[in-house]
C-alpha cells in the first residue's frame, strides 16, 4: 500500500478524503504545522496532500519548501479554498505536482487524482532504476548476462590484450559483429588510443576499391589529383575492421594477404612501401569454406584471417538475454528523452521471448525503438502490444484505449468518467444544476464550462460517453 500524509486543518475534508482512499492506501493526518513536523520524515510517504492555508496564509508554501528541500522527488498535491494566480505559480514552481481548488474539484475527483499522481511516481522510480542499470553495464554498448555472452566477452578480452592477432568474427546478420570489433579496440591497452577504421567491403566501389583500401599517389590514374591515404594506412596504430570480407574480390585478396605478411602497404602509383601497424578484425556471415571450394576465396588468406575466430550466437540461441537487452535499449531512449515509456507490458515481453528474431539483436533494437516512439506518441507509460511493429504482431493489435496525450487530457477524461457515472446512477431526468450539486460543484456554470472544455479535449468522448455528450449538447 502507498503511504499518504494529509496535512489539512479542515476535519471534514480529511475525513471525506480518508473515506475515499483509506481502503487502498495507508493514510496519516496532521492538522497543524507542529503536527506535521512531528510526523514527517523524508522518504516516509509516497504522496503528501498539503493545504495551502493552515495557521497563516503562507504556511502551505513554507512547508512545501521544507518538503522539497528534504526530498526533491517527493510527490505533493496542494489543495486550497483560496485560489490566486501567485500562490498557484509558487506552488508548482516549488515542486507540487498538482494545485487543486477544493470548491472546484469535489472529493471523489481529488481521490482519483491521487491515484494518477501515485502512478506517475511509480513510473519515475522505474525510470531511475533503469538509468541506474544502464550506468552499471560493463560496456556502454554491450549487455553481458548469459553464459554465452560471458564466453563471448572473455574472448574479446583475450584478443584485445594480445592486440596483434588477426580476428575473424562469424555470425548472422544483425548479431552485432561490428560491436564486437569495436569492443576489441576499446579494451586493447595498446590500440584503444589509436584510430578505429570500419570498412564495409560490400559498400566499396569495385572500380576504386584498391585506391580506397591501399591509397594512391598523385597521377596514379585519371582523376587522381593528389595523394590519398587508404583505409589500411589510416588505421596505423589502431584497429582496421573489414566487414563482409567474403565480398572481397580475388585480386584484392592477394594484395591484402601481402599487407598482412609484410606489414607494409604500397599505394597505387608509388614505388616505396610504407610500414603499417594495426590489428586486423574481419567479419562475415558467409560460408568462406564453401567459397574456397568454389574458387571464390583464397585458402591462404582464409588461414591468415582465422588465426583467432569468434562466433557471435544468433539471438534465438540466448533468449534469456532478451529482457535485459530490451531494457538496455529502452533505457538508452529514456536517458535521451526520446520516450515516455518506463518499461514493457508483460505481454510485450512474452512476445519478445517467443519471437524468432531473424534479424537478431539489430531487429530487437529496432523493434524497441519503434515501440518506444509509438508509446511516446500516445503518452503511454509502458510499451504495449499495440505499439509493436506489424512484423512482430502479424499486423494485428488488441483493442485498447488510447491514453491521454498530456496531463490536461488525463484530467479531462477523469472528469467525464466521473460525470458519466453520476448520470448512469441518476434515476429519471436531471437538470445540469441538479447534477452539478450531486457531483459537489458549488457553481453549475463552472461545472458546465469544465465539462464542455473536457469534452473538447477528448475526441473519443462521443464514442465512449455518448450520454455525457448528449447531456451537454
Amino acid at each position: 500500500m502507498d503511504h499518504i500524509l494529509i496535512v489539512d486543518d479542515d476535519r471534514d475534508f480529511r475525513e471525506a478524503l480518508i473515506g475515499r482512499i483509506g481502503s487502498r492506501h495507508s493514510v496519516v493526518c496532521a492538522d497543524s504545522v507542529s503536527a506535521f513536523r512531528e510526523i514527517y520524515q523524508a522518504g516516509a510517504f509516497d504522496l503528501i496532500v498539503l493545504d495551502m492555508r493552515l495557521e497563516t496564509d503562507r504556511d502551505g508554501l513554507a512547508l512545501l519548501k521544507e518538503i522539497t528541500a528534504a526530498d526533491p522527488y517527493q510527490l505533493v498535491i496542494v489543495v486550497t479554498k483560496y485560489v490566486d494566480t501567485e500562490t498557484h505559480i509558487a506552488a508548482i514552481e516549488g515542486g507540487a505536482q498538482l494545485y487543486l481548488n477544493k470548491d472546484e474539484f469535489p472529493i471523489p475527483f481529488i481521490a482519483q487524482m491521487i491515484d494518477v499522481i501515485l502512478r506517475q511516481g511509480h513510473l519515475r522510480r522505474q525510470v531511475a532504476s533503469l538509468e541506474k542499470r544502464l550506468a552499471e553495464v560493463d560496456s556502454p554498448d554491450m549487455v553481458i548476462a548469459s553464459g554465452e555472452l560471458r564466453e563471448l566477452h572473455a574472448k574479446i578480452v583475450q584478443v584485445a590484450e594480445d592486440s596483434e592477432v588477426t580476428v575473424l568474427i562469424r555470425g548472422e546478420s544483425g548479431t552485432g559483429k561490428e560491436l564486437v570489433a569495436r569492443n576489441i579496440h576499446r579494451l586493447s591497452p595498446r590500440r584503444k588510443d589509436g584510430p578505429f577504421v570500419a570498412v564495409s567491403i560490400a559498400g566499396l566501389n569495385k572500380s576504386t576499391i584498391h585506391s580506397e583500401l591501399f591509397g594512391h599517389e598523385k597521377g596514379a590514374f585519371t582523376g587522381a589529383a593528389g595523394q590519398h591515404k587508404g583505409y589500411i594506412e589510416e588505421a596505423h596504430g589502431g584497429t582496421l575492421f573489414l566487414d563482409e570480407i567474403g565480398d572481397l574480390d580475388l585480386e584484392t585478396q592477394v594484395k591484402l594477404l601481402r599487407v598482412l605478411e609484410t606489414r607494409t602497404v604500397q599505394r597505387l602509383g608509388a614505388i616505396r612501401e610504407i610500414p603499417v601497424d594495426f590489428q586486423l578484425v574481419t567479419a562475415t556471415n558467409r560460408d568462406l569454406g564453401g567459397m574456397i571450394e568454389r574458387g571464390e576465396f583464397r585458402r591462404d588468406l582464409y588461414y591468415r584471417l582465422q588465426a583467432f575466430e569468434i562466433r557471435v550466437p544468433p539471438l534465438r540461441d540466448h533468449r534469456q538475454d532478451i529482457p535485459q537487452l530490451a531494457e538496455h535499449f529502452l533505457a538508452g531512449m529514456i536517458k535521451a528523452g526520446r520516450t515516455t515509456a518506463g518499461g514493457f507490458h508483460r505481454r510485450v515481453m512474452e512476445l519478445f521471448m517467443h519471437s524468432e528474431w531473424p534479424g537478431n539483436v539489430r531487429e530487437l533494437r529496432n523493434a524497441v525503438e519503434y515501440s518506444a516512439i509509438q508509446a511516446r506518441a500516445h503518452g503511454e507509460p509502458l510499451v504495449l502490444l499495440e505499439h509493436l511493429p506489424a512484423s512482430l504482431t502479424g499486423g494485428t493489435t488488441p483493442a485498447a484505449e488510447t491514453a491521454a496525450a498530456d496531463f490536461h487530457r488525463h484530467l479531462a477524461r477523469a472528469e467525464i468518467e466521473y460525470c458519466n457515472r453520476a448520470l448512469t446512477d441518476s434515476p429519471g431526468r436531471v437538470s445540469k444544476a441538479e447534477l452539478a450539486g450531486r457531483l459537489g460543484y458549488n457553481d453549475r456554470f463552472v461545472f458546465q464550462r469544465r465539462l464542455r472544455k473536457a469534452l473538447a479535449l477528448c475526441p473519443e468522448a462521443e464514442r465512449d460517453f455518448p450520454e455525457v455528450v448528449k447531456f451537454f449538447a
